[in-house]
């Protein structure tokens, strides 16, 4: 399996910055907060993971991709991130447990990606301007682009950070799961709810 695009897409980020690149999974406008994730592996259970809820997430390792997709590596069975950014344009999946590489991955989960892009560089802007939100374009048509300056425009009140749980305004989240029954685990509860409880 390989994942290779020509298909032109574009990074919006709030101060008006706008990044090139080539349009990976659903072909869609797609707006929310841009973060980025240095993580070497993992990408699968990152983009299915409730706590990315609402973000566009950009991965600085450069293979992204090249193990694909699988029916086990997720945390939900549906991903949770609005988007993703990815360096590499052209990714062959090399993994026995694959089932599917990125690309029809993403199309199966209604997730705008973008690859071709120096995610160093984006994850550089965010280090240094501060939490942004950011729209995904795929195609970067015209039409698309203006779109998506409009929805950055009216993407108001866009989070409250909360530790140790997110709640974003624009997106009702009190009926989710993070698992499908009760699990208890009263010997890790010992060790670590004391600290954070005194």
């Amino acid at each position: 399996m390989s994942m290779e695009t020509d298909q032109k897409a574009a990074l919006l980020l709030e101060d008006g910055t706008l990044i090139n690149g080539y349009g990976l999974g659903l072909q869609n406008v797609v707006v929310g907060e841009i973060c980025f994730n240095t993580a070497m592996t993992g990408y699968q259970e990152t983009l299915t993971d409730p706590s990315y809820s609402g973000q566009i997430i950009t991965f600085t390792n450069p293979h992204i991709g090249n193990v694909g997709t699988n029916d086990e590596d997720h945390e939900q069975k549906t991903a949770h991130a609005n988007g993703f950014v990815i360096r590499e344009t052209f990714i062959t999946t090399s993994n026995w447990r694959a089932k599917q590489d990125l690309d029809s991955w993403a199309r199966s989960q209604n997730l705008v990606g973008i690859s071709g892009v120096d995610t160093r560089r984006v994850a550089g802007l965010i280090r240094d301007k501060g939490a942004m939100k950011a729209a995904l374009i795929n195609p970067a048509t015209q039409e698309n682009i203006q779109k998506a300056h409009q929805e950055l425009d009216e993407f108001q009140d866009w989070k409250v950070l909360i530790w140790p749980v997110r709640f974003q305004q624009h997106k009702n989240m009190s009926g989710m799961k993070a698992c499908g029954q009760q699990q208890m685990f009263p010997k890790l509860a010992k060790l670590w709810l004391p600290s954070i409880m005194a």
